[in-house]
């Protein structure tokens, strides 16, 4: 063990535990059980009072046991991992959140629902430094138990987190309609439907007509703006296939999706034509199929070696210089969850998440490189209306 090692821990306090393990045991063998997302559409299918009351009723139950699972995880870490500060701040925003939803009193009123929801919300804000924890636990704790399993332990808690994130969020936004500015309009009258019909445009989080060049064209704009401010230009974007696709998706996981690979290709692109008076554009192509749509964003950022492809998936793995990253990172601005991205560039964390969303409903990321020339980022997502039955949050 190292003396880096030695020194933290001698000044790192054990875990509080603020829920008895007991009671977290007995919560995590509950066992989840996810809604599939016809169900969920169903909970918000109109603004009938009691399908928003049955919608928390099953919230009430099911949130809890998800918490409970996610501490259980911590709990049986190896205790110097579990002695990590990084991850009792962790511990104990879920142990929080555990504490107010375990013994929620019963929903039984439009006002008790609107509470409920209410609490959920602020739970939502203090749930945006899970993955900045989970990042600086991993740096820290990756010499003190096999990296396999490390990397085990946090995919977990990150898939848990997506889901349980989407159903608080699917909640509140059920009282709080949302700007449909990723989604094109279908030039009907607003309404409610289990699938858009009469032009609704959003069912709490879900989009019925989500279009992946409008959410490219925000997450952009963002990039592009960060990019200037830090490398004083950012190349131009082209896109090509069915520009005018659309479909059923979470616009917010798209959006942290696309703006991990935009950021990639962006900064391998300025960088590797530092002496290059025009930049190489960076493409965005879009296609659709029966079951999926299938993004491909293509670069000339000099691409990579093939003895890089496995370790651009580990956590923790960065081109970015660390040092730089903690004070001068061109997306310090993206690292909190309030712009819904949660980018931790220099911490080698934004693929693997990225990754996490893009498979949370059986999508799959690839990335491949052309060694000296550029790289190819691959996204197959699936159209949610076309399974709704198979696919569960």
């Amino acid at each position: 063990m190292s003396c880096r090692v030695l020194r933290r821990l001698v000044h790192t306090k054990p875990p509080k535990f603020l829920i008895p393990p007991p009671v977290i045991a007995e919560y995590a063998a509950m066992g989840s059980r996810p809604p599939s997302l016809r169900k969920i559409l169903e909970f918000g299918s109109s603004q009938d009072p009691r399908r928003l009351i049955k919608s928390a009723q099953y919230l009430q139950r099911e949130l809890p046991v998800r918490i409970a699972m996610c501490l259980d995880r911590y709990y049986k870490l190896p205790f110097i991992v579990g002695c990590n500060p990084h991850l009792t701040s962790l511990s104990a925003v879920y142990a929080e959140a555990f504490s107010k939803l375990h013994k929620y009193p019963p929903i039984l009123t439009p006002k008790d629902e609107e509470t409920f929801s209410n609490t959920l919300s602020s739970l939502i804000k203090h749930h945006t430094e899970v993955p900045s924890l989970l990042a600086a636990s991993c740096l820290e704790c990756r010499d003190l138990m096999p990296m396999k399993e490390l990397a085990s332990f946090i995919t977990a808690v990150l898939k848990s987190r997506v889901g349980i994130r989407l159903l608080f969020e699917q909640q509140v936004a059920l009282h709080t309609p949302i700007a449909a500015a990723h989604t094109q309009t279908p030039g009907k009258e607003e309404g409610q439907g289990l699938n858009g019909e009469g032009g609704s445009m959003y069912t709490g989080m879900i989009g019925h007509k989500v279009s992946p060049r409008q959410v490219a064209e925000y997450c952009i704009e963002v990039v592009s703006e960060m990019t200037r401010r830090k490398l004083g230009r950012a190349p131009r974007v082209v896109f090509d296939g069915d520009v005018d696709a659309t479909f059923m998706y979470v616009p917010a996981h798209l959006e942290y999706i696309l703006i991990e690979l935009l950021k990639n290709a962006f900064r391998a692109t300025t960088e590797h034509h530092v002496n290059t008076p025009e930049l190489p554009p960076v493409c965005v192509t879009i296609a659709k199929s029966q079951s999926h749509v299938a993004l491909r964003i293509s670069d000339r950022g000099g691409g990579f070696p093939p003895s890089l492809t496995e370790k651009l998936w580990y956590y923790s793995y960065t081109t970015v210089d660390r040092e730089a990253s903690h004070s001068n990172s061109i997306f310090e601005l993206l690292t909190s969850d309030e712009n819904r991205f949660g980018v931790l560039a220099g911490q080698g964390f934004g693929l693997p998440m990225a990754r996490v969303y893009a498979e949370y409903f059986g999508g799959s990321m690839q990335l491949v490189g052309m060694h000296g020339l550029g790289a190819d980022a691959h996204v197959l997502l699936p159209r949610l209306d076309h399974a709704l039955d198979q696919l569960f949050v």
